[in-house]
């Protein structure tokens, strides 16, 4: 089980491109992916059910859902920590800093404002987080 995120993750200015799309379908194929985005308006949160929705592996998913919190409890490390998740893709530092400290493996996806020097490992897209994934979990 493993959480992806969908804002500049998953999804860049409403696209995704044909490479992570890619991506998801070769980790559904492997694991069960919940889709777990962090919205802030039930205007937002309904906007991305629908996109996430009509994903053509949305089908592979195991599910797809919000949360109104980044981190702490009902967070999104706490929902992927309830789900017995082993690993989360994210760009928000915050949330990828407290899913390190819970114990999860991190794959931080960087953006403009969110490079991640942080850690010892950062990505350009989600599709280069998901090799490195696939190779720490199934090709070592």
């Amino acid at each position: 089980m493993v959480v992806v995120d969908w804002h500049n993750t998953l999804e860049k200015d409403l696209q995704v491109t044909p490479r992570n799309l890619y991506a998801l379908e070769m980790l559904a194929d492997r694991c069960q992916v919940l889709v777990l985005s962090y919205v802030n308006s039930s205007w937002r949160e309904n906007q991305e059910l629908e996109l996430v929705s009509k994903l053509p592996q949305a089908h592979k998913l195991m599910g797809y859902q919000c949360c109104w919190k980044q981190v702490g409890q009902d967070g999104k490390v706490d929902i992927a920590c309830d789900l017995n998740a082993i690993a989360i893709f994210d760009d928000a530092k915050c949330i990828c800093q407290e899913a390190e400290k819970w114990g999860l493996q991190v794959y931080p996806i960087q953006t403009e404002t969110q490079m991640h020097s942080w850690h010892y490992r950062q990505y350009a897209c989600f599709a280069e987080a998901v090799d490195a994934f696939l190779k720490d979990n199934f090709w070592g």
